[in-house]
């Protein structure tokens, strides 16, 4: 749709991390591929006034697309592989969990951790 490059990196848990902490990182680039070279920026690197004025949705609706396309790609694989999970393209918020996010502790202060050094986050 967007002309873009994607890369995706799924990511599992190291054997002393948390199980639960499978993720995935979904990064797109925001100029379009041309044959040898970056073009054009994406409609999603367009003004929000610009798009309107074109007919196109703006930034936070390609955004909320694009997420949405994501889950039911996502689950309906999940599905098929005959795993019992799903995931949900919406916010904590708009699914009304009250959640406060925790503080994420760096890949280095983790290894050194993990050797007994003390760390503060």
């Amino acid at each position: 749709r967007y002309g873009a490059a994607v890369d995706f990196a799924i990511h599992a848990p190291h054997e002393q991390g948390d199980i639960r902490n499978y993720h995935a990182h979904v990064m797109m680039t925001t100029r379009q591929v041309g044959e040898s070279s970056l073009g054009e920026k994406t409609y999603l690197e367009h003004k929000n006034a610009r798009l309107l004025a074109n007919g196109l949705p703006t930034t936070d609706m390609q955004l909320r697309d694009i997420r949405q396309s994501w889950e039911s790609i996502a689950n309906s694989q999940l599905q098929r592989e005959g795993l019992d999970i799903r995931i949900d393209h919406r916010s904590h918020a708009e699914r009304g969990l009250e959640l406060s996010p925790t503080e994420h502790m760096g890949v280095h202060a983790s290894q050194m951790q993990r050797k007994g050094m003390a760390v503060e986050r």
